[in-house]
């Protein structure tokens, strides 16, 4: 899918379920992260899908894992934060600082937080409809990911 058919299926999302719900408040930080992986996992599961359409479940799944695991997204955060607006870097700075649940036994803290960050933001611009915006930081995430794997 590209990057115009995500936008699109972000769109639909967004339209429906503002139409099932009346306006509410911004969530908090741990509900926007929880958002947000949701929209990321999609991301990569398209992405990883389109890249091997003949590939096994297993071979889906490894690859997805590997992409959004908090150590991947960690690095992500770590590579996009020039890229981000001062808004966008005081939003995540937050994100980074707030409490957050137990850390995975597969990630040390520093990697947990900075993962629950990229997600927070991803999932704050889901919220407020910034779909343009998201999917540029996601197709900037992209470049990211193929360096990973280069170097992994």
């Amino acid at each position: 899918m590209n990057k115009h058919g995500f936008l699109d299926l972000l769109s639909c999302f967004r339209s429906v379920s503002n139409a099932q719900q009346p306006a509410a408040e911004e969530p908090g930080i741990s509900a926007l992260a929880y958002l947000g992986d949701s929209v990321y996992e999609l991301w990569v599961r398209l992405g990883v899908v389109a890249a091997d359409t003949h590939a096994s479940g297993a071979s889906l799944h490894r690859d997805t894992a590997r992409r959004v695991r908090a150590e991947s997204q960690a690095v992500i955060l770590r590579r996009l934060e020039p890229s981000l607006t001062e808004q966008e870097r005081d939003f995540v700075r937050r994100a980074r600082n707030a409490k957050v649940g137990v850390v995975p036994r597969n990630a040390s803290p520093v990697e947990y937080r900075l993962a629950t960050a990229l997600e927070a933001l991803l999932g704050y611009l889901f919220w407020h409809g910034d779909l343009g915006r998201l999917v540029q930081i996601l197709m900037l995430s992209e470049d990211d990911i193929a360096d990973l794997e280069d170097d992994g």
